[in-house]
């Protein structure tokens, strides 16, 4: 028997309501009623995220593999599915890349060193500055990732959505679009 609640005057009275007769009415009802949430919440909402800088993150593979070749390990903000590379196998060191996939790979012109500011072009063109790292010099190389944060998709987020969040060290609030095609727990990277 299932029981809901209706509110009479400033007290709440309890209402037998009718139990689907079988799982495909069951299913039916719980679908009716998914639809109606949606329907409810029709425009974006604005939810708090997390962000994390780009980061490595190194773990050992573990010996409970999910059937997809993915590991459960320890994230900045808990647990996350990564996949594990073909070639490693479980008690090998793994290593992977919580950040943007694209990068620069810079050369240090002639007259520059460490701490010196150069600039290089983009993908586009467009005139980037960097400063030179500790231990390079001229002709050296190093990569460059764009200023970016990662950001964490919230539970109960969809795409559109806008997601706010701290930058990590400072008091700075940003916001940005949830994506379409992630999950809860997935990451997405943002200029800022």
């Amino acid at each position: 028997m299932v029981w809901g609640v209706f509110q009479k005057k400033a007290a709440y009275q309890a209402v037998e309501l009718e139990q689907p007769e079988d799982e495909a009415e069951r299913e039916e009802e719980n679908e009716r009623v998914r639809l109606q949430r949606e329907k409810a919440r029709a425009g974006p909402q604005t939810l708090a995220a997390n962000c994390t800088t780009p980061q490595e993150l190194t773990f050992t593979v573990p010996l409970d593999l999910t059937e997809e070749g993915y590991a459960c390990i320890s994230g900045p903000f808990g647990p996350m599915l990564v996949p594990v590379p073909d070639d490693r196998r479980p008690g090998d060191k793994c290593s992977i890349k919580l950040g943007p996939s694209n990068s620069y790979k810079v050369e240090v012109p002639d007259s520059k060193y460490a701490g010196d500011k150069m600039t290089f072009n983009g993908d586009n063109g467009e005139e980037l500055q960097v400063v030179v790292p500790k231990g390079k010099g001229p002709g050296d190389f190093f990569e460059v990732t764009p200023p970016t944060l990662m950001v964490q998709v919230p539970i109960g987020a969809r795409k559109g959505d806008q997601l706010i969040f701290t930058v990590p060290d400072t008091k700075k609030k940003l916001s940005a679009p949830c994506p379409g095609g992630l999950d809860p727990g997935q990451y997405f990277a943002v200029l800022y």
